[in-house]
């Protein structure tokens, strides 16, 4: 009898556990936590900003000592960074900045990446309520793993740049925009203008939105003003911001760069025979939009978007329809940078929101063939962890080897003020801040950068050496990597042959293999036979 109610004790125990194992709440917290420490896990903590992120980065740090947005001065060369349009997420960044009294530049880089960091994962809640507008609560869920683990979002959280924000932003006003109550919907196209600010290429989501909304709300009355009302309340909040950056950089940042993409895209076509010219922009963008799309599907959306685009297409409503002609649009943007030849996935991304919803499709298929509901998140999210995991590994960055890097920029830093281009050149564009006597200051106060000379267009070493030996260059770098360029891969290999050379460092305990030579110009003429 003891035993009997003992059982029936624990069945009770082992129903509650189900029952709140299976609450949204617990399962997008269980989301957040494992993709919190999946991106802490490959946290660069120890290697400074590059490339935009770095740019960014001098924004917010110039913004939240004075206050003031920086302007670009044609009297001062290094304010030419600040010219780029996109300051949304560096004027968001700079609040956080203000508002920490750390002196380490590291830390400061390393607080823009958590933040980054932070957008990604706030975009769980909103892209939950938007699956729930298309699908059950435990899909919903799903639909949260299948962006918040894919391993490109959390490779791209951790650069510090503006894509989790830009994603954040756009998600939210989806969510809003299929909303049925008119307030709502004014409040996405508050969210669409911040979205906009953020990137600028966010200012083609207006399109589908202007017409989607006279579409759907077509039989309604006043539905001009009201569209009036919309489309000036998204005008006057972008308003300000064209000012400011006309005011600071020379153009609004926002139209002025929409239409010179556009015209460069016009003339670029125009001047060349689309039906054979393999260079033209179409066939270039045409041929980038399939490569990196077929990256962003790996590891498992590549299973899950065929079918699920399929049912969303033939399931008619306006909020599918919605979906479509949104992502149609954005990858517009992304087709425009792809025949343009740049080559980074992140112009993908804005589409993963709405990937994730449409994959869904596909889930809810599997859960029709299998009743076990529980069982099927478990092993789907045992699946998602899995392949993000070993696609991070695959495609991880070596940190130990991008530090050694960083390090070697500092001794290139203390002997020269000028230096060839190679292969991991850029962190000695960040190291001018470990140089500084005191951190945070403006970026005009800094240290003077080094200057990089281009090694394009040049045959030989000797021929690098001449041109550039009146502009004081010193020291030449070459690297284990430098293979693109044929005669810095010869000097690494065979040193010897260069007497005019003397190294003065050889990296070879280092992951980052390296040497720097000293230019000895007395003896660079027993050098020219060989070379010539």
């Amino acid at each position: 009898m003891t035993g009997n109610i003992k059982l029936s004790d624990n069945n009770k125990e082992l129903s509650s556990f189900f029952t709140l194992f299976s609450k949204p709440i617990v399962f997008l917290s269980i989301i957040g936590i494992i993709s919190i420490v999946i991106r802490l896990f490959y946290f660069p903590s120890d290697i400074p900003l590059v490339h935009d992120a770095l740019n960014y980065f001098w924004y917010s740090i110039d913004l939240s000592i004075t206050g003031e947005f920086p302007r670009v001065n044609p009297d001062i060369p290094t304010t030419k960074l600040f010219q780029y349009p996109n300051n949304g997420w560096p004027i968001f960044v700079s609040v956080f900045f203000s508002l920490t009294d750390s002196s380490n530049f590291i830390e400061l880089m390393n607080l823009q990446r958590i933040i980054s960091i932070t957008s990604s994962i706030i975009t769980i809640i909103p892209l939950y309520l938007l699956c729930r507008k298309f699908f059950t609560k435990k899909l919903s869920v799903i639909g949260v793993g299948i962006f918040s683990l894919h391993p490109l979002v959390i490779q791209n959280s951790l650069l510090g740049i503006t894509e989790p924000l830009f994603i954040l932003l756009g998600t939210i006003c989806i969510l809003f925009f299929l909303s049925r109550d008119y307030k709502i919907i004014i409040i996405s196209f508050v969210v669409a203008a911040l979205f906009t600010m953020v990137r600028y290429e966010g200012l083609i989501i207006f399109i589908p939105m202007s017409i989607i909304f006279i579409f759907r709300f077509r039989n309604s009355g006043k539905i001009i003003l009201k569209y009036l009302l919309l489309a000036s309340i998204f005008i006057l909040i972008l308003l300000p911001m064209a000012y400011l950056r006309t005011e600071t950089i020379g153009h609004d940042g926002i139209l002025s760069n929409v239409l010179g993409g556009t015209n460069y895209f016009v003339n670029a076509t125009t001047q060349q025979s689309l039906s054979s010219n393999e260079n033209s922009p179409i066939f270039s963008g045409i041929i980038n939009f399939i490569k990196f799309s077929g990256m962003l599907s790996l590891p498992y959306l590549i299973f899950l978007i065929p079918y699920g685009f399929f049912k969303c297409i033939k399931k008619k409503n306006s909020e599918n329809f919605t979906l479509i002609f949104i992502s149609i649009t954005m990858s517009l943007v992304a087709f425009y940078a792809y025949s343009r030849d740049i080559q980074e996935i992140r112009y993908l991304l804005i589409l993963m929101p709405i990937l994730s919803v449409i994959s869904l499709y596909s889930i809810q298929k599997l859960f029709i063939f299998i009743k076990k509901d529980l069982i099927i998140i478990f092993l789907i999210f045992v699946i998602l962890i899995i392949s993000s995991l070993i696609y991070l590994e695959f495609t991880k960055i070596d940190y130990e080897y991008e530090n050694d890097a960083y390090q070697f920029s500092k001794i290139v830093y203390e002997k020269t003020n000028i230096i060839n281009q190679y292969t991991e050149d850029q962190y000695l564009r960040p190291v001018i801040a470990e140089f500084s006597n005191e951190f945070p200051k403006e970026k005009k106060d800094l240290p003077s950068p080094i200057k990089i000379l281009s090694i394009v267009n040049f045959e030989s070493i000797i021929q690098f050496i001449e041109v550039h030996e009146d502009d004081g260059l010193e020291y030449i770098v070459v690297d284990e990597t430098s293979s693109k360029t044929e005669f810095l891969q010869e000097i690494y290999n065979n040193e010897k042959k260069y007497p005019f050379l003397e190294k003065i460092y050889d990296s070879s305990n280092s992951k980052y293999k390296v040497k720097l030579f000293w230019i000895n110009y007395s003896n660079i003429e027993e050098g020219k036979d060989y070379n010539e």
